[in-house]
């Protein structure tokens, strides 16, 4: 079985933007959320609400089952640009 290993040197534009957008608004969020029962049991159901959005167009998602786990290879392709 191959592995494909994408490195990317430099992040877009868009990326950093949200990479800096997260930083300020959920590393504060996140120090004061109470990791007890209750903060735990609020972001299973976070994820869950947000697992049920769709997908991007751009976004193939191939779920498959490895022997231990099942497992899930997302791949995003480039979105084609017309003039």
């Amino acid at each position: 079985m191959t592995t494909d290993l994408h490195f990317h040197s430099t992040a877009s534009r868009r990326a950093t933007l949200l990479y800096v957008l997260a930083r300020v608004i959920l590393k504060p969020f996140y120090r004061i959320w109470p990791l007890n029962d209750h903060g735990l049991r609020a972001l299973r159901l976070i994820d869950t609400t947000l697992g049920l959005l769709p997908y991007a167009k751009t976004v193939s998602l191939e779920r498959f089952a490895m022997p231990t786990t099942p497992t899930a290879h997302c791949s995003v392709s480039r979105p084609t640009r017309t003039r």
